[in-house]
């Protein structure tokens, strides 16, 4: 289970309704035509190699949501972590 989740809820508090920030990293590069497809996301190296994947979400539905898109985009998720504001 993600930090920052419990039971299916999400227990972190999120300033004026805008979410909470989340990093996804994948192995290699993510594809320009990807990267277009996530354009509330952003998307740099990863110090250790891949790419981290970062931004705001609203819920934990929408982390599950995010994380298959990378999926079904071919990209291999290693590690999934709420951000500090």
């Amino acid at each position: 289970m993600p930090v920052g989740w419990s039971n299916g809820k999400h227990h972190r508090t999120t300033r004026r309704g805008q979410g909470v920030r989340y990093e996804f990293v994948v192995q290699g590069a993510v594809p320009a035509d990807v990267a277009a497809d996530l354009p509330d996301m952003t998307c740099a190296d990863y110090p250790t190699g891949g790419t981290s994947v970062f931004g705001r979400v609203r819920d934990e539905a929408d982390v599950l949501s995010l994380r298959a898109r990378l999926v079904q985009h071919g990209l291999c998720v290693v590690h999934v972590r709420p951000l500090p504001d």
